[in-house]
């Protein structure tokens, strides 16, 4: 919780709120009931909610952590095309297809005509 709606009169406004956790263990909670406020100073949040949460930080270390490079399995190698794999056999009584022509080259652009002089 990073702020804390409360009620009070401008006089008894306050930034901050403090808290010891030097004897809190791993798992300890402060709840907003358990917080030391003022004398007329409302708070507006559930007295069941969470401000703080002592937890145990775990930083993990490269070396420890496995990196498996050769466990890869090829399964299938080669190429498919659309229809079916490359190289299949055609059905039985099939013509084979006929290969294609090679594209035609292109005639070179013409050259345009020099701009008409005024």
């Amino acid at each position: 919780m990073n702020q804390l709606s409360i009620r009070c009169l401008p006089g008894d406004l306050f930034e901050e709120v403090r808290f010891d956790v030097s004897a809190m263990k791993i798992g300890d909670i402060i709840r907003v009931k358990d917080l030391a406020i003022k004398d007329g100073v409302e708070v507006m949040e559930d007295p069941e909610d969470e401000v703080a949460r002592m937890v145990r930080y775990v930083e993990a270390k490269v070396d420890e952590i496995a990196v498996a490079t050769g466990d890869v399995e090829v399964i299938e190698k080669g190429k498919k095309d659309e229809e079916g794999a490359e190289g299949a056999k055609p059905a039985a009584g099939a013509k084979p297809a006929a290969k294609a022509a090679p594209a035609a080259k292109a005639a070179p652009a013409a050259k345009a005509a020099p701009a008409a002089k005024k």
